[in-house]
């Protein structure tokens, strides 16, 4: 009967969202613990991943109006069904081995075992109940990036670079600071010395770069095209400290990035191969250090598309995309330390550009904040 139910009138009803909350009979199932009632409603087509007016999902309100006495039991047995019964509302997790290929030259912070104790911690976490197993869509397959990924970010000169490196480099990894300081013409006296060079080429690193990529596009299409409900993607090397040509303008380098893995999935989701994927982007980045790479790229599109003065062929436009970076900052004005990478304190609405910046402990209270407004 529930069945029928659903059906009635070739199942447009079965969506039909509440005028003031937004909520569907889905939700209001969920809600309410009605596990044959939740189920029925999918088998006629009802949609699992919708949201009420808040953006809150089915998964989040399953036993809400339940009694407390009944609402751990209920929720625990609903959502694992819903889960088995709708694998789309699982959070997609990827990593992949290429990843652990990125050697650095010497014991170093940004190393394999980052994602190894990574995915140490997320298997503990399912194993003292902190989470479902089920809650999780683990897989590892998914493509490199291709170049026509990465030139939406990055300049053909620095995708040339680096390709090449790629394919020259011998087993010993190489400093990339100022082997790419010296490709730029830099005078080798104010080249940075190889043994303080933080970021390294290793005979794996380019695939290990362009799996991270490609592991973000692979997301990116994933979710928008409803095939997972969130992702996160375990990758490495970072990315956020690499611009059109590498190392911003005035950073001392690219702090351990080779590509812009954020931002070569937010702009495949605005331009990607076969279509746009959304209407809009928003890249928010949490990290002790300013996104300056991630910012440079985001202004250098935004520039681009005013210039143009008109859509692109994709249909997107200036207004939409949007960056903001959460970070601690310190450009030496307040002290006599200048903190990596030196910028991130002033925003640029014109680009729509938000710095939001952490005083460091070293600054003292009441210094810092919100960076200042540029015309």
């Amino acid at each position: 009967a529930l069945t029928t139910m659903a059906k009635w009138e070739g199942g447009r009803a079965v969506d039909a969202r509440a005028a003031e909350t937004g909520e569907t009979p889905l939700m209001a199932a969920a809600s309410a613990g009605q596990l044959d009632c939740c189920l029925s409603l999918l088998t006629a087509g009802a949609d699992p991943l919708a949201v009420n007016v808040d953006g809150v999902g089915i998964l989040a309100l399953v036993a809400s109006k339940v009694s407390q006495g009944k609402r751990s039991k209920v929720r625990a047995v609903v959502r694992l069904a819903l889960l088995n019964a709708a694998p789309q509302l699982r959070v997609l997790l990827l990593h992949h081995e290429d990843c652990g290929r990125h050697i650095s030259f010497k014991p170093h912070q940004e190393s394999p075992e980052r994602i190894s104790a990574i995915l140490a911690f997320i298997a503990k976490g399912a194993t003292i109940g902190l989470f479902s197993a089920e809650e999780l869509l683990v897989s590892t397959e998914f493509d490199q990036a291709s170049k026509e990924h990465l030139i939406r970010c990055h300049s053909e000169e620095y995708i040339s670079v680096i390709t090449q490196l790629g394919e020259q480099v011998a087993n010993t990894p190489v400093a990339f600071t100022p082997y790419y300081q010296g490709f730029k013409g830099l005078p080798q006296a104010k080249q940075k010395k190889a043994e303080f060079s933080d970021t390294f080429f290793s005979p794996g690193t380019m695939a290990a770069a362009l799996r991270a990529a490609g592991g973000v596009v692979h997301a990116v299409e994933s979710v928008l095209k409803g095939h997972s409900r969130t992702a996160f993607v375990c990758v490495r090397p970072p990315g956020h400290h690499a611009g059109v040509d590498g190392a911003t303008a005035g950073a001392p380098s690219s702090g351990f990035s080779i590509v812009n893995n954020a931002m070569i999935g937010a702009l495949h989701a605005l331009e990607g191969n076969h279509g746009r994927l959304c209407k809009r982007v928003a890249v928010v980045d949490f990290d002790v250090h300013h996104g300056n790479g991630t910012e440079e790229i985001a202004r250098a599109w935004h520039a681009k598309h005013r210039k143009a003065g008109a859509r692109a062929a994709s249909g997107a436009d200036e207004s939409d995309l949007f960056f903001a970076s959460i970070h601690l900052a310190d450009d030496g004005a307040a002290s006599s330390i200048e903190f990596y990478p030196g910028t991130g304190t002033r925003d640029d609405l014109h680009h729509n550009i938000v710095n939001v910046c952490v005083p460091p402990m070293w600054i003292g209270a009441g210094a810092g904040g919100r960076g200042s407004v540029s015309a």
